[in-house]
């Protein structure tokens, strides 16, 4: 009963964190919302008033072209009124002379001298014609200069200039409204983090437009462009007058060897699933002591070395004991005859009468196959020997005849014989090259008789090439041009 009711209420538990997730990203999808419409609406209104102020701006300019075609008439106009000014400046101050000069006059004539002397009437009444004729011109000249000057506010072009004043005036009022929207829209740390994103988005779009039709049209050009090309190159041989005389059982998840007095039989630690009573075991730190690098790169170190008693048979039972998928094929390598191997399939070697097979190592870096593939350095095993390969859902062993070449997926190749020209070839389809199910080229082996070992399915967690999956598909693709 309390069983059941821990799970009711952890069923319960999780329900509400889910309920309380989902309130959370609602909540905050509202809240975005809301910002982005705030700030849709201020931009909405800022594009408006963009577009009012390119109207005005045309607007002045149309009416700053027709302001132009008057110019000459305005300046004209202008200067006719400026000389007007003068003229009427002069006679007021001739007019205001001539008042100070009639002034002066009647101070002079007494009242006695107006009924008698005669001589200081006439200049008194002279002073006075001067001064009425100067004002009479003053107020004539005064009349004409405000007559231009009514003129003038009454012309196209002044309404023309109070026009461009006004226009001026409404572009500033409009800039000053835009540019206190913009500032407003970005002035709390939502808004600028809205803003931010609304900036930065198009950028974001441009490179994920890139991201996603980069590989494509690099991938196309590699497979029609690049790829036919590369696979017309000479094909490699590794040993081309070995023998390929070599026997292969079929896969199994646990194979039975045999040891025969005084052999030995050097096995990986995760594969001995059991040995007889009484053989003796001791560790074997590397697979080969003349190639450190190699063994401790495909996993051989610290490997188990069991060999058989005197006068007595041991039998040894390899099996996996921890990757589920792998089965175990035994392969036997007769005299004269040669296999290229990866030594990261290899699990076991049977030294007959504890004496270790001859391995050699074979470079091609001259060929371009060698630069396609990126592998370099071959590994060869010469007969007689006898070895135990593992792979993912076991090991198949396909015939090649001169007549017959074969193909297969590069990630699936376990080893070849020596004799059989190896190369690569372009894919059949572009559609599993394109979604990723295929490699670019697989091997082709030619132009002899052999044999060539596959795993049934490639290894997914194995990615070949230096754009692998990050730094483990470039540790795998260094491995591989050494042949490991």
């Amino acid at each position: 009963m309390s069983e059941l009711l821990a799970k009711v209420a952890r069923w319960i538990w999780n329900k509400l964190v889910l309920l309380m997730l989902v309130i959370l990203l609602l909540l905050a999808a509202n809240w975005f919302n809301s910002e982005w419409q705030a700030i849709s609406t201020g931009l909405k209104h800022a594009s408006t008033l963009d577009d009012q102020i390119e109207s005005a701006k045309r607007s002045l300019e149309k009416l700053r072209m027709q302001s132009a075609a008057f110019g000459e008439e305005a300046r004209g106009q202008i200067e006719k009124i400026n000389s007007q000014e003068k003229l009427t400046a002069v006679l007021w101050d001739e007019a205001a002379l001539a008042k100070a000069q009639y002034d002066a006059a009647s101070r002079q004539v007494g009242w006695y001298q107006n009924l008698f002397d005669r001589e200081k009437l006439r200049k008194k009444a002279k002073a006075w014609a001067k001064y009425e004729a100067r004002k009479k011109a003053a107020l004539v000249a005064q009349t004409t200069t405000d007559a231009l000057k009514n003129a003038r506010k009454n012309s196209p072009w002044e309404d023309l200039r109070r026009e461009i004043e006004a226009n001026q005036q409404a572009i500033e009022q409009l800039e000053h409204e835009r540019q206190e929207i913009l500032s407003s829209a970005g002035k709390s740390p939502s808004q600028r983090l809205v803003l931010n994103i609304r900036n930065v988005l198009p950028t974001a779009l441009w490179t994920l437009v890139g991201i996603i039709l980069a590989p494509v049209l690099i991938k196309t050009a590699l497979y029609f462009g690049v790829a036919p090309l590369i696979s017309r190159t000479q094909p490699v041989v590794v040993i081309p007058s070995s023998g390929a005389d070599v026997e292969v059982s079929p896969s199994d998840v646990s194979i039975p060897v045999i040891l025969a007095p005084g052999d030995e039989m050097i096995v990986h630690s995760d594969y001995l699933q059991a040995s007889g009573a009484g053989p003796g075991k001791r560790t074997r730190w590397l697979f080969s002591w003349r190639m450190p690098f190699t063994s401790v790169a495909a996993g051989l170190y610290a490997m188990v070395a069991v060999h058989s008693r005197e006068n007595e048979q041991t039998k040894v039972t390899v099996s996996p004991k921890k990757d589920l998928f792998d089965k175990i094929c035994d392969v036997r390598i007769q005299e004269g005859s040669a296999m290229v191997i990866y030594p990261r399939s290899l699990i076991a070697i049977v030294m007959k009468n504890g004496i270790s097979p001859r391995i050699t190592r074979h470079w091609h870096v001259r060929s371009l196959h060698s630069w396609v593939t990126f592998q370099f350095r071959y590994l060869v095993m010469h007969g007689e020997s006898r070895i135990l390969m593992k792979g993912c859902r076991g090991v198949r062993a396909e015939r090649v005849e001169t007549t017959k070449p074969t193909m297969q997926d590069q990630l699936a190749t376990l080893g070849f014989t020596a004799n059989l020209a190896y190369s690569g070839i372009r894919c059949e389809t572009f559609i599993d090259y394109l979604l990723g199910r295929d490699g670019l080229f697989n091997d082709r082996f030619s132009d002899a008789n052999g044999f060539h070992f596959t795993e049934e399915v490639p290894n997914p967690n194995r990615k070949t090439g230096l754009f692998g999956r990050g730094l483990e598909g470039i540790i795998d693709g260094f491995l591989k041009a050494f042949g490991i």
